[in-house]
């Protein structure tokens, strides 16, 4: 088993609660892999287009699962469709190790 992550902000860009999806991303990746470990955590960078600096709380959602093609598609396919759910510009995730931005 490896470990795989999505993180996914607690609000949108416009300040508004994000509960629902996060519940939503919750059961789909129970549904997937049959369980997961979530915490709260906080998002932190620099937009180097603007200078400006952003700091969000977060959810983390950890799941084990098999080191495969598959798992790490269906890893990539949620964190794509919870971007547009969430209204984010990028989803961070990571993967056996691997870490990736999906924008």
């Amino acid at each position: 088993m490896k470990l795989a992550s999505i993180y996914l902000p607690k609000k949108d860009n416009n300040k508004k609660s994000l509960n629902k999806i996060n519940r939503k991303l919750q059961n789909d990746l129970i549904n997937c892999f049959g369980g997961l470990t979530s915490y709260d955590g906080t998002g932190a960078w620099l937009d180097n287009k603007t200078n400006k600096f952003y700091n969000e709380p977060v959810t983390v959602f950890n799941i084990a699962c098999s080191n495969t093609i598959k798992s790490k598609n269906i890893i990539n396919d949620l964190a794509v469709k919870y971007k547009k759910l969430a209204n984010q510009e990028a989803i961070f995730t990571a993967f056996n190790g691997t870490v990736r931005i999906v924008s």
